[in-house]
């Protein structure tokens, strides 16, 4: 299970995730020792997600490869790359919760100074983005409400950027 946490701070952001993998079939994860690096980037920002590693890789390669720096040409990438896995893999039953079950979450400038932090939302087929000087955690699905909450409420009691504690203290 992938755990993402990205925090905003205003002209810069912190985004991190696990490198752990899971074998997945008959309804059962099993932990693999095979680790995968999860966050890619470019010059203008960074990308990570939860999800299958056959989806996710393409995914974070065309990141690097093509340097999108809008929101509009990461999610075109992400589209692009759905629509393959889905032709690759149409055989299979589980394919199309595959590719819903994946979570984007990308870093890139505002153009405005700051960093917009957003995580793509399959559902609504766009991004949610993320206020400055917050944080976004991604979970896997089966992760309980109640924990979910908890680990949100940590990061609650934190200001980030310049009005609060210097961003490093504070984290």
């Amino acid at each position: 299970m992938t755990f993402i946490a990205a925090v905003s701070m205003e002209d810069c952001a912190i985004l991190a995730a696990d490198r752990a993998t899971f074998y997945v079939g008959a309804g059962v994860s099993i932990a693999s020792a095979h680790l995968e690096r999860k966050i890619a980037g470019n010059r203008h920002g960074y990308i990570t997600a939860a999800g299958f590693v056959e989806l996710i890789r393409p995914v974070k390669e065309r990141f690097v490869a093509e340097a999108p720096a809008s929101p509009t040409e990461v999610m075109r990438i992400i589209a692009d790359e759905q629509e393959r896995f889905r032709r690759q893999n149409y055989l299979k039953a589980a394919v199309e919760s595959r590719v819903k079950s994946c979570s984007w979450t990308i870093t890139l400038p505002d153009g405005e100074g700051s960093i917009l932090v957003a995580t793509y939302d399959y559902a609504s087929d766009g991004l949610l983005a993320l206020a400055r000087s917050g944080s976004l955690f991604s979970f896997p699905p089966d992760v309980a409400d109640l924990e979910k909450r908890h680990i949100e409420s940590m990061a609650n009691g934190f200001r980030f950027g310049r009005t609060g504690k210097t961003a490093l203290r504070a984290i």
